[in-house]
């Protein structure tokens, strides 16, 4: 009969206990997949910090912003409120070339969410992937009467560009000359809202405007 002595077994089971150690350490059938981290995704709605619109620039920080969050309610506070019932009002002055679509049936805020909800919402993950920017420019104001800078403004005539990116290879991109008038509530706290919006196609690229994508998504609903 052979005996092993004890501290021959415990070597036999640190060795074992070893080899047991690097094989969890190093699994080969473990892929590579399972060791890198996937990518957060972020989820609309969630990204950014609004802040309150006390000025004309912040009113274009958070439409940018809440364009490319594909944030409704954000994207709906730059707005006149569609509660109020006194002027002004909101008024979207379409492009020319489809000002008959709009003579009868004007646009409101109502279609405005109802368009921007649609756009937003597609099922496929991520997309669509929007992005505003202004082109070639930058945003200026200037009062819309002579004593009126500290509560009602314009924008100059600036160059805009949207692009809808639905996929990995498919963008579409919109573009246009755009004019803004902004007023200041008198309410607490005193936000800054958009009730003017002029629209005009680029190089009568009348298709491209925001104008059609605009009716393009009322015709949808």
């Amino acid at each position: 009969m052979i005996f092993i002595s004890y501290a021959a077994k415990m070597r036999v089971v640190l060795i074992f206990s070893g080899i047991l150690f690097i094989w969890s350490c190093t699994n080969p059938f473990s892929s590579r997949a399972d060791k890198v981290e996937k990518p957060e995704i972020q989820t609309p709605g969630s990204g950014y910090d609004f802040t309150p619109a006390i000025n004309p620039d912040i009113v274009f920080l958070n439409f940018e912003k809440s364009i490319a969050e594909k944030n409704i309610e954000e994207y709906m506070r730059c707005f006149v409120p569609q509660t109020q019932t006194t002027p002004p009002g909101f008024y979207f002055e379409a492009d020319p070339y489809y000002g008959s679509e709009f003579e009868n049936r004007p646009w409101t805020l109502f279609d405005e969410r109802n368009y921007f909800t649609q756009l937003t919402v597609s099922g496929k993950g991520v997309y669509p992937i929007l992005t505003f920017s202004v082109v070639d420019t930058s945003i200026s104001w200037r009062p819309i009467t002579p004593t009126s800078v500290n509560d009602s403004v314009e924008t100059n005539n600036f160059r805009y560009q949207l692009l809808i990116r639905s996929s990995l290879d498919s963008t579409a991109v919109f573009q246009g000359y755009a004019r803004f008038k902004l007023f200041k509530s008198k309410t607490p706290p005193e936000t800054w809202h958009i009730y003017f919006w002029q629209d005009l196609a680029f190089q009568n690229q009348h298709k491209k405007s925001w104008t059609f994508l605009k009716l393009l998504y009322r015709k949808k609903s």
